[in-house]
């Protein structure tokens, strides 16, 4: 047994013994995410036991992409969401319960567009049906590569499809071409092989974030639940960063993925956890681009959004920001 399993066992141990002793229960959570290695801490928090160390019950609740889930924070039906940055966003602006409390991943040469072979640049998807996951980071992502050679989406006819549709939509010819992120890219090249490539000048321009949001009114109800679970959050990512090996097992179990798919995957996320200027400046970034495609009104209340009273509980260092205007 390992050094870590053999530190986990013991304390969900304690824990176990503890609440054998006074009669407690963990603490029951829904929470909601994608299928994607760069959501893991979720999954490790899981496989790890790191949940159950810190006595939360979770039930992770996978969605066909991060972004879908973040929704079901507004009637409740999940306590946190592991999601895109614009996700985030749309759904504070639909309901102002829904709250940022921490950026926990950057994700580098993760997305591109997928096309037919016959289309060899992105001016080539001018008028064509191409694939875009509206209200996720896929959005974003288009309107950026697009933006690079002067289209915006009106230059495309946009065909709303969830990443895991899009493979299949691709393969029947419904679409010619898709904005998207791993593991879709490299399911398309073994499903599509030649047929299929990654559009040139799409592979290295977008470098999102990915966010933990969970339901201010069930924090303020449940805010020890809320507590442990953001160090439980928190943790999984320190484990992601110190076990790589053994957290690609995990990943690769918990999704049903090769483990050499994830273990080639989870290199390209970064595990940084907290509120900074950083995380401000590319968050206000993905607003504005919502903002001027209508697809979130401004102005922006960023104010009511960043929630960072369980950071500081946690530690205050992880909180060190200037609300953007």
């Amino acid at each position: 047994m390992r050094r870590w399993e053999r530190g986990i066992m013991a304390a969900v141990i304690s824990l176990g013994l503890l609440a054998g002793a006074e009669g407690w229960a963990a603490d029951k959570m829904v929470i909601g995410t994608g299928v994607d290695p760069t959501l893991s801490q979720f999954y490790v928090g899981v496989e790890a036991g790191i949940f159950k160390k810190h006595n939360i019950d979770a039930e992770v609740k996978l969605f066909g992409t991060a972004s879908a889930s973040t929704p079901s924070l507004i009637p409740g039906d999940i306590q946190a969401s592991l999601t895109s940055a614009p996700a985030g966003a749309l759904a504070h602006g639909k309901a102002a319960k829904v709250v940022l409390v921490a950026m926990t991943n950057i994700i580098n040469n993760y997305y591109a567009a997928v096309a037919e072979s016959v289309i060899r640049d992105v001016p080539g998807l001018r008028a064509k049906k191409v694939g875009v996951a509206m209200g996720s980071s896929s959005e974003i992502f288009a309107i950026d590569a697009l933006n690079t050679v002067g289209m915006t989406l009106k230059d495309i006819a946009v065909i709303n499809v969830e990443p895991p549709e899009m493979l299949a939509a691709l393969q029947r010819r419904d679409i010619v071409a898709y904005f998207v992120w791993e593991p879709w890219l490299s399911r398309a090249k073994l499903a599509l092989g030649d047929r299929i490539h990654l559009l040139p000048g799409t592979t290295d321009i977008y470098r999102p974030h990915n966010h933990l949001v969970m339901d201010r009114e069930w924090i303020e109800k449940n805010p020890d639940t809320a507590l442990r679970f953001v160090r439980a959050v928190r943790e999984a990512g320190e484990f992601l960063k110190s076990h790589p090996k053994d957290a690609a097992q995990m990943v690769s179990k918990f999704l049903k993925l090769d483990v050499k798919l994830v273990e080639a995957l989870l290199p390209k996320s970064e595990f940084p956890f907290g509120l900074d200027d950083v995380a401000m400046a590319f968050m206000k970034a993905e607003i504005d681009k919502l903002i001027a495609t209508n697809r979130l009104k401004g102005p922006f209340n960023y104010k009511a959004y960043v929630y960072p009273d369980l950071l500081r509980k946690i530690d205050p260092k992880l909180v060190n920001y200037t609300l953007p205007q």
